[in-house]
């Protein structure tokens, strides 16, 4: 009896999650491990292979000495991080710049449904500092641009942002984040509802999970230029280049993947 790739990972997620979960998968748009490459682990990639369906080109931009550099991942295989937090005024800075190179813009979700995540851990460097705020994990727009989808990390709450022709929707979790613990955060859109699940994987195999919801009407989210690029780790310009004011995700992240329809 043959068996589909979407019947088998909703299996798997009913299995390791009691519910669906919006988990990364070859048939997603945009689905990267960080497994793929020649580097070894502690190099730093100069690219990045998209294992998704769309057409990308994904490379690691830094500024000020910061590197994302590859280690041991959530699982098997491997993951990036990113610099440790810096409370210096020039700090060093790493970002994994994820650049559309289809027509149509393929990072379009439209007025589709559309989910993306990460698995992540913070480094232990954040706890307990204030000012280590704004860890962004995976972006596409800023906040005063026609369109957005976000999630980040601030105050070490997971937080989602949808932006579209219609409106905004921002949904955040009242847990916070324990730097000794991997992490697996989805946002779906959906209609008129934004719904963010967290996954806390817990010392001894346990885990523990939370999902919270918003509405209100998002509409079109469609980026004002094509090569608007996708950002994971932290904020770049529409050109590609970081912003001075990166909020640099100070971690590990794995498994990012944006799924549209």
């Amino acid at each position: 009896m043959r068996i589909s790739l979407g019947v088998f990972l909703l299996a798997v997620s009913l299995a390791l999650f009691g519910g669906p979960i919006a988990v990364g998968a070859p048939a997603d748009d945009v689905w990267m491990t960080f497994d793929s490459g020649s580097l070894a682990t502690g190099r730093s990639p100069g690219s990045v292979t998209n294992l998704g369906s769309a057409d990308v080109t994904a490379r690691v931009v830094t500024l000020d000495g910061g590197e994302a550099t590859r280690v041991t991942g959530h699982g098997p295989g491997e993951a990036l991080r990113f610099p440790a937090f810096s409370g210096s005024s020039n700090p060093p800075r790493a970002v994994l710049r994820i650049t559309n190179d289809g027509s149509p813009d393929q990072l379009n979700p439209g007025t589709a449904r559309f989910s993306f995540g990460a698995d992540l851990r913070l480094r232990k460097e954040s706890e307990g500092t204030r000012a280590d705020n704004g860890n962004n994990v995976l972006q596409r727009g800023l906040y005063e641009d026609a369109a957005q989808y976000k999630l980040d990390v601030d105050g070490r709450r997971p937080g989602c942002r949808v932006k579209g022709a219609s409106g905004t929707v921002s949904v955040r979790s009242a847990a916070r984040v324990n730097p000794r613990d991997w992490y697996r955060v989805a946002c779906t859109r959906d209609e008129s509802a934004v719904t963010m699940r967290v996954v806390q994987f817990l010392e001894g195999g346990g885990r523990r999970t939370s999902t919270k919801s918003a509405s209100g009407p998002t509409g079109v989210v469609v980026m004002s230029s094509p090569r608007t690029p996708m950002s994971v780790a932290g904020k770049l310009q529409t050109d590609g280049r970081l912003v001075p004011s990166t909020d640099q995700f100070n971690g590990v992240i794995d498994r990012v993947f944006l799924r549209i329809g």
